[in-house]
This record gives C-alpha cells, sequence and structure tokens, in this order.
C-alpha cells in the first residue's frame, strides 16, 4: 500500500459504489459483511496517471478504516462478482483480526514496524489470505477468484489453495 494516497472521504462515486456493494452483500446473504462495510471508507486507487497503480488489485487498512480498490474492476463485465468476493476477502481480515495476530507475530521476529520487513509482511499476508480462502471462500468463490480481471486483462486474483505449492520453501 506504499504509495497509495489515502483520504478520509469518499467521492461520490465511491459513496454509490460502497452502497451497491452493502446491498449486494445482503443480497447473497452475506449480512455481516455488509454491516461491517458500513463502518469503512472505499477509495478507488486509479490505474494510471499521478498515484495510479496498473497492478493493484485491494487492500485494507485498519487504522484509516479504509477499504482500496482496483478502479480497473469497474471496467470489467463480471465486477460485481469480483467486488463481492473483494470486499467480504478484506472485511475477513477485519473480522479474523490479521492486522493484530500480524503485529504479534512480527514481534515475536523482533520486528516492531509492521511494514519494517516487506518480505515478512507479504509472507504473512499469504498466510493470511490462505486462512480467508480457506476458511470464508465458497467453490463459487474460488472460481471467480480464479478468473478475476482487472484492467482488462485476466490476472491470477487473490490467493487460493492454488498458490500453496509455491510457498513450501518460505
Amino acid at each position: 500500500m506504499a504509495g497509495i494516497k489515502s483520504r478520509n472521504f469518499m467521492t461520490r462515486r465511491e459513496e454509490k459504489l460502497k452502497e451497491e456493494l452493502i446491498k449486494l452483500l445482503q443480497k447473497n446473504r452475506h449480512a455481516k459483511y455488509a454491516e461491517r462495510l458500513k463502518y469503512f471508507i472505499i477509495n478507488l486507487v486509479p490505474t494510471s496517471g499521478p498515484g495510479g497503480d496498473p497492478g493493484f488489485v485491494a487492500a485494507i487498512s485498519f487504522e484509516k478504516g479504509t477499504i482500496y480498490i482496483s478502479e480497473g474492476f469497474l471496467d470489467s463485465p463480471a465486477v460485481f462478482a469480483q467486488l463481492d468476493v473483494i470486499m467480504r476477502h478484506e472485511l475477513a481480515h477485519n473480522l479474523m483480526m490479521h492486522q493484530i495476530r500480524m503485529a504479534n507475530k512480527l514481534r515475536g521476529l523482533g520486528i516492531e514496524d509492521l511494514q519494517a520487513s516487506s518480505s515478512i509482511h507479504q509472507m504473512l499476508n499469504w498466510i493470511e489470505d490462505d486462512e480467508i480462502s480457506n476458511k470464508r471462500y465458497t467453490s463459487a468463490d474460488k472460481d471467480v477468484v480464479r478468473n478475476m480481471w482487472l484492467n482488462g486483462r485476466l490476472i491470477g486474483g487473490l490467493v487460493t489453495e492454488d498458490h500453496r505449492e509455491h510457498w513450501l520453501d518460505l
């Protein structure tokens, strides 16, 4: 999330997107996530121009109460199927207290700052993402994740068990 400009407000477009996502989560019987989303700000991250990141997918900042979503998802024909899973994924980090657990793991390694080691931070995030995949994803969610489109191209999406074999030596 380094380099992403954070705002403590939402544009009208972001407010409308949040309203639509809350309705979608409720419609898909994810009331717990819909209720949690009400307390977060949504910031769209541009894919190009100043501060743009074409490879960015999504992230959550607990301290700022913000969920960041790539603007590139809004160009996808499957935008709401993808954003339904992405919202639940990011909110699951919050529900599963990953920030607290990550801080404790890093302290156990003698690292106080969450961002002190980007490689350790990334590895712990992959582990947390795998936990979300195992405990929160349905088969349909995993299909969405495996076929996620961003900026007009197919991306690997969020972590599923498909990624585990690459981690064995970490």
